[in-house]
């Protein structure tokens, strides 16, 4: 039976693959159903597991059955960003699939799109470290009239993505991943550099988010982050986001003589940011005292894990376009389409089974983001 045939796997990829998944020992053998001391006993090739064994080993660690036949581990692994957290935690494995998947995304784009990746005007950006926000607005081309017109923060949030994107950065959402885990992440790229949101957090948090990470980009870094102010490398991009976001004279005109949590109302509904954010703004440029920042902190503390679904319920394909990304889902399915690719292909690229994908197409084009 195929139960009891042997998987002669290659220890040490064994041991490699598990720990680029960051899954535990422990963890492996509960999925697996062995004791701790048999992973061990694989991992120093003292036993291997059964076919059966191997291929549960597999879906966990989400690397292909083929790759543990292999003599050696491959030579480049998941290359994690600078961890600019307030935490000494290491990346949960949800996260750390995340990134490994973003990387993975970013290298079949560049393979599936080459004219896009030689034509990419993130090039042009170069020099954008020393851009002042205004002029970091006018290149992703969004008016403050544009983003006020928009009728909800999702809105608001397609609009700034939508901008991004055109910049050559792919731009990326995660599920599953608790918003007090990672607020984000990205991965700096000299042509493509891509961007990945937590999906678990409200739309205006993930604009914040959002330009928060293409701070870190300018300044030629990746990073996974928290957005904590008390990191040297977090706060500078916070303000990076703030001063493009919350430009201070439109933000002061936009309340005139209006003080206090009005103030924090008005600014986070018109630019469509957090009133946490539009708190902090208001501090900085003398409107609001620290208290009001102090009450809409506590708020959100007391808000915390009584919410998780900020979106209400989404058809499981509109979720997975979003994850995606349409830069990204729509250069899969060109490339399916243009039979550049398979469809099985198809169905790994954009981690999808067949019915998915047909759902995935008529969702492009049926319906926004």
């Amino acid at each position: 039976m195929a139960a009891s045939v042997v998987a002669p796997v290659t220890p040490a990829v064994l041991s490699w693959a598990r720990t680029q998944a960051a899954v535990s020992i422990s963890e492996l053998a509960k999925r697996v159903d062995v004791s701790e001391d048999r992973v061990r006993a694989w991992e120093a090739g003292e036993a291997f597991p059964t076919v059966a064994k191997l291929r549960a080993i597999s879906d966990m660690v989400k690397q292909p059955m083929a790759l543990f036949f292999a003599s050696a581990p491959p030579e480049h692994g998941l290359q994690v960003p600078p961890d600019f957290r307030a935490t000494d935690a290491a990346p949960g494995r949800r996260l750390t699939r995340d990134i490994r998947l973003a990387e993975e995304r970013r290298d079949i784009f560049k393979r599936l799109a080459p004219g896009l990746v030689a034509e990419s005007p993130w090039p042009t950006w170069a020099d954008a470290q020393s851009a002042t926000p205004a002029e970091v607005r006018t290149r992703l081309g969004v008016t403050i009239e544009a983003v006020e017109k928009a009728k909800s923060h999702l809105e608001a949030l397609r609009l700034w993505t939508s901008a991004i994107e055109n910049q050559g950065i792919l731009v990326f959402q995660m599920s599953r991943v608790k918003d007090d885990e990672c607020s984000g992440f990205c991965v700096y790229d000299s042509t493509t550099p891509t961007i990945v949101l937590n999906g678990s957090e409200a739309p205006q948090r993930r604009i914040f988010t959002l330009l928060h990470e293409l701070g870190h980009l300018v300044r030629h870094s990746s990073g996974l982050c928290g957005l904590d102010e008390s990191v040297d490398e977090e706060r500078a991009c916070n303000r990076f986001a703030e001063g493009v976001l919350l430009p201070p004279r439109e933000v002061s005109a936009a309340i005139g003589d209006v003080g206090g949590v009005d103030a924090v109302a008005i600014v986070a509904r018109r630019f469509h940011v957090s009133r946490v954010a539009a708190a902090i703004a208001l501090r900085r440029y003398g409107k609001v005292d620290q208290q009001v920042v102090d009450g809409e902190l506590q708020l959100v503390e007391e808000a915390r894990g009584h919410t998780t679904d900020h979106d209400g319920f989404v058809p499981p394909e509109r979720l997975h376009r979003r994850n995606l990304g349409d830069v990204y889902l729509t250069t899969v399915l060109d490339a399916m389409d243009s039979d550049a690719i398979s469809v099985a292909d198809a169905t790994y690229f954009l981690n999808a089974k067949v019915g998915m994908i047909d759902k995935l197409e008529r969702e492009l084009v049926g319906s926004p983001q």
